[in-house]
């Protein structure tokens, strides 16, 4: 009788080799989840430094009871961020670039706006301001009323109140869609901590708040209110929480910069007309309110639409679109009140792709000193085109 062979068992290399595959997967996904953790952590880091970063010599805003805040007079200074190493001046009457209250002989162009125009980043001869002066013709000045941080309510009182003193035949009205709009609404702006007057309308006309501006900083309830939660907050959710998460990382930002993710889009317009009227009616108001005090100084009015650097770089991000969805509404305005508009953020967004070329600041947002440059070569033809 055959002894029965004992079963054959299952070799050491056969039992092995699924588990080292699976003990390889696992160390590989495990090695890459720390990988990405310790990127996003580095960037969030890194970004927090950057944010530290901006240093700019004290003295250069001081409180006014009328607007809020505005520029001291002769004030000189530097500033410092991770982007940029510049200096800043203003002239006897607190403002940038070097001209008298009236005299001269030449045509003046008042530009009225906000940091942009100021030229926040840039030294005094590359503002937007100065290079239009360099290429101006023979008899026009340019005038330089930017002052950060100013909304459309304050630039209408900054007209009112000191701007025709200079004796202005055109004024250049500078309209930020970034945030402008949105502070024409608020007692305390979205990116500062000091407070400014502000406009409701009661019965379709304006009524002045917030006067004398009191001295005081931002309340918590004030400072919990940012542009993400303004504009955002107003949108509906269309993805899920994990979907958001993985968008909000800063890793995530980094990529879509990078590849130049985002096409343009249309799809929010319904929502932001809802949810942006009376926004709109009151930017329309004291639209009106300042082509009417033009016409009062003998001066003619021309609107400029500057937009943020998501418009230009990241054209299918919630901020690009909110901010093409003013731009097109804010040029309607304009046109229904015969106002002169000069679209500088599509310009801007086409120059851009078309020479492959970075206008704004990567980290701190504003305009370079060769945005500054651009800027100001497109209006100078613009300017004479319009008007």
């Amino acid at each position: 009788m055959t002894a029965a062979r004992p079963e054959k068992q299952p070799s050491a290399t056969s039992i092995s080799t699924p588990r080292r595959i699976l003990y390889a997967v696992v160390l590989l996904l495990c090695s890459l989840s720390v990988t990405l953790a310790g990127a996003e952590l580095f960037l969030r880091y890194q970004k927090k430094s950057i944010q530290l970063s901006n240093d700019m010599d004290p003295g250069l805003v001081i409180y006014d009871s009328h607007l809020g805040w505005k520029l001291a007079p002769r004030w000189r200074g530097g500033h410092r961020h991770h982007d940029f190493d510049v200096r800043y001046s203003t002239n006897a009457y607190g403002f940038r670039g070097d001209f008298d209250a009236r005299g001269g002989g030449r045509e003046r162009y008042a530009v009225v706006g906000d940091s942009f125009i100021f030229g926040m980043g840039v030294d005094n001869k590359d503002t937007l301001v100065a290079r239009l002066n360099v290429s101006a013709p023979a008899g026009r000045l340019y005038l330089n009323f930017g002052v950060p941080g100013y909304s459309t309510d304050q630039e209408y009182i900054l007209l009112h109140r000191r701007v025709f003193d200079f004796g202005p035949q055109v004024v250049i009205l500078v309209t930020y869609l970034g945030n402008d709009l949105f502070d024409n609404q608020l007692p305390f702006p979205l990116q500062a901590d000091h407070a400014k007057p502000y406009f409701e309308l009661a019965g379709g006309k304006l009524v002045l708040k917030n006067v004398p501006v009191p001295y005081a900083t931002k309340p918590p309830g004030q400072a919990a209110i940012d542009l993400r939660r303004v504009v955002l907050g107003k949108i509906p959710k269309q993805r899920n929480s994990l979907l958001q998460r993985i968008e909000n990382t800063e890793l995530f930002q980094l990529v879509q910069r990078s590849l130049g993710l985002g096409t343009d889009s249309r799809g929010l317009f319904p929502v932001f007309a809802k949810h942006f009227a009376d926004t709109l009616r009151l930017y329309d108001a004291l639209l009106e309110q300042i082509r009417s005090l033009c016409r009062e100084n003998d001066a003619q009015l021309v609107l400029v639409l500057l937009a943020g650097r998501s418009f230009v770089e990241r054209p299918g991000s919630n901020s690009a679109q909110f901010q093409d969805f003013f731009r097109r509404r804010l040029a309607d305005s304009a046109h229904r009140h015969g106002i002169a508009v000069i679209d500088l953020a599509e310009h801007l967004k086409r120059y851009s792709r078309e020479r492959d070329v970075r206008l704004y600041y990567p980290n701190e947002g504003h305009l370079t000193p060769e945005g500054n440059r651009v800027s100001a070569a497109f209006l100078a033809r613009r300017i004479d085109e319009v008007l």
